[in-house]
């Protein structure tokens, strides 16, 4: 298919690739100003349910439907693809549209991810002796926590460090005193936090730790003070 002068899409059968059941690996061929690039489909058909001509899977195959909606959707696509290439570059190749097409950003690192980065690490420090079970242990309880306020107050399992702001702190913390945890215990607990987030910094998994700012204060536990009478009788 033809799009323009400089660009033509085609839909072909590399039957060199057939499988051991007949089917056939269905191609994408581009080309630029003459020179091309191909890729996969990921799809396969019977050369008997192949229209040549038209490039499209006929009627009486049972994954027409499917492959064909492919086919139109993969040429908008590419369409799309060239022309926003041509507004960015002087020239553009064969390869770069194939490229642009293919790429898939890689996914941003989560809350979780900084987890499994933070407590593997201090694993390794326990195996070695340098380190508690008891520490990693609450490094552990943690993250199970934030597990749990993550489904509660989000509604999901997990949550984009980018997306993490100085109010998830504060929210956490309010959270933890409503599951009836101690205010300085709830407070070491966001401390903590805090430090798995300084880590995902330095690991570069985030330009800044959003939740830096909250302050972790402490109350002095409420203490009986002895009378005088009880003193002087010590």
């Amino acid at each position: 298919m033809k799009v323009n002068q400089e660009l033509s899409i085609l839909f072909w059968l590399w039957k060199a690739k057939q499988t051991s059941d007949g089917a056939i690996p269905i191609y994408v061929r581009v080309t630029v100003n003459g020179l091309r690039d191909q890729f996969s489909s990921g799809k396969k058909i019977m050369a008997e349910y192949w229209n040549e001509e038209t490039g499209f899977a006929v009627k009486a195959c049972k994954d027409a439907a499917s492959i064909n909606a492919y086919i139109t959707l993969t040429t908008k696509e590419l369409e799309k693809c060239y022309n926003r290439l041509c507004e960015e570059h002087e020239e553009v190749t064969a390869k770069m549209l194939k490229a642009a097409y293919l790429y898939k950003p890689e996914p941003k690192p989560t809350l979780m991810d900084a987890f499994k980065v933070h407590n593997e690490e201090f694993a390794e420090r326990v195996n070695k002796g340098k380190g508690t079970k008891g520490t990693l242990g609450r490094y552990e309880r943690l993250k199970g926590k934030v597990e749990a306020y993550l489904k509660k107050k989000f509604k999901a399992s997990d949550i984009q460090l980018d997306h993490i702001q100085y109010s998830f702190a504060s929210g956490f913390f309010h959270y933890l005193l409503m599951q009836d945890v101690d205010e300085n215990t709830a407070m070491k607990y966001v401390k903590t936090l805090k430090q798995v987030m300084t880590k995902a910094v330095n690991e570069g998994m985030i330009a800044q730790n959003t939740i830096n700012n909250f302050k972790c204060t402490y109350k002095d536990p409420d203490r009986d003070y002895l009378e005088m009478d009880e003193i002087i009788r010590i």
